[in-house]
């Protein structure tokens, strides 16, 4: 049946064989323009061509798909008739393009973070122009599956430097969207790849974001061994951002940890750093994390409130994700103080913020904040309100705190449990 199909095919012949070598369930027009070097617009017609006559089918927009076992056959026909070498030029060529594509994301989503080096690009290889900052989440939403497994495939193909770049250059995705598992994977890969190559950069950074997918699972104690040896190597190489990233997550991992002294001493470190190099938005996240964290956590919410406004002044307009975290930290301390309405707005800026961001597991927390609030000022419906939509989220991550929400929920208790 395929090989009638098959046999029928032209130009698309080439279209066919080379889809076969991405990575993600579904696939674009773009990426097989970079395995083929064929304009976009010849790809979309080619790729439409396959359609009609069954070899793949169209998902949405410009995304593919083959149907069950096409693939394989697809596989097959291209192990035949093409060269070793022009396939594996041709996953070159996909990797840099996903490389430069998610770091092109990366650039909407936080525009001051510390851009990840790139090879030169080629007409191939020149990542998708985003419009928005809707569209780039869209994009590694849908090409998430292929993200992990370029990931992978690149690490056991031999190719180091683009298993770093891709895995780097996905953090801020991961984040915004909680997937842990993913960050975690891709980061190992990543720091292996890097002292494969003995890039001792790259290994630092590689270190420094293998701590920060542990500690969104939540793994504290073996977050601590990749910040200290990032540290060492930051300090030998004399890379002073890489430094000051770090001290920054050891002062998030001590607060976590309940190391209260240590982690203002840490934040404070980095902080030094972050004025010297004039980073507004690295300086916001130590406060978030570490300097302001601590004294909420130690009920100084005098001392937070005047953190978290630094926090959201050195955010504002350049990074919506840690503005919605900067806000949210600034009402629970508001919370603390006893102003309820005062912390209310608060809230309700960080959810804009937040929704704006698709920061879900950001929303996820402010909505218990809500919840929480709203409970203590006697709006017990809006309060359930908050817990139902923070209950919908937390289901997707499988966090463990769904099942307490859900209880609530069916008890005749208003409110919702702390977010901490």
């Amino acid at each position: 049946m395929f090989s009638s199909s098959y046999s029928g095919l032209t130009d698309q012949a080439l279209l066919f064989r080379y889809s076969a070598l991405t990575t993600g369930l579904t696939f674009s027009a773009a990426a097989i323009s970079a395995l083929t070097r064929t304009p976009p617009a010849s790809v979309r017609r080619g790729l439409d061509s396959l359609v009609a006559v069954n070899l793949l089918e169209r998902v949405s927009g410009e995304r593919y798909q083959f149907p069950l076992f096409v693939r394989v056959f697809a596989r097959e026909r291209l192990n035949v008739e093409d060269d070793a070498a022009d396939i594996e030029a041709a996953i070159d060529r996909l990797t840099a393009w996903m490389a430069n594509t998610v770091n092109a994301a990366d650039r909407i989503f936080a525009p001051l973070r510390r851009p990840v080096p790139l090879g030169e690009e080629s007409p191939w290889t020149h990542p998708v122009e985003f419009q928005s900052y809707d569209q780039a989440l869209a994009w590694c939403d849908a090409e998430r599956f292929a993200l992990l497994e370029t990931v992978k495939q690149a690490a056991e193909s031999g190719r180091p430097t683009a298993t770093w770049r891709i895995a780097l250059g996905a953090v801020t995705f991961y984040k915004l969207r909680n997937h842990r598992k993913d960050w975690l994977t891709t980061s190992q890969l990543a720091v292996n790849a890097a002292r494969a190559e003995g890039d001792r950069y790259a290994e630092a950074w590689s270190l420094i974001s293998l701590g920060g997918a542990l500690v969104l699972l939540e793994q504290f104690v073996e977050a601590g061994p990749p910040y200290e040896e990032a540290l060492e190597i930051c300090r030998a190489i004399g890379d002073r951002m890489g430094e000051g990233m770090t001290l920054g997550n050891l002062g998030e991992l001590a607060c976590v940890l309940g190391n209260y002294d240590e982690a203002i001493e840490f934040g404070e470190q980095a902080i030094a750093i972050w004025r010297e190099i004039g980073e507004r938005r690295l300086e916001a996240i130590v406060l978030i994390d570490s300097v302001a964290q601590a004294r909420l956590d130690t009920r100084r919410f005098d001392e937070a409130v005047p953190l978290f406004q630094r926090a959201q002044e050195q955010s504002d307009g350049i990074d919506l994700h840690t503005h919605g975290l900067a806000v949210h930290g600034y009402a629970r301390a508001l919370e603390g103080l006893g102003d309820l309405r005062a912390s209310l707005e608060a809230l309700t800026e960080a959810l804009n913020l937040q929704r704006r961001s698709g920061d879900r597991a950001g929303l996820a927390d402010t909505l218990l904040s809500v919840a929480r609030v709203q409970s203590e000022s006697g709006h017990v419906e809006a309060s359930r309100t908050a817990l139902r939509e923070a209950l919908e989220i937390l289901t997707s991550f499988d966090d463990p705190r769904a099942l307490a929400i859900r209880d609530e929920l069916d008890s005749d208790r208003p409110g919702g449990p702390p977010t901490s």
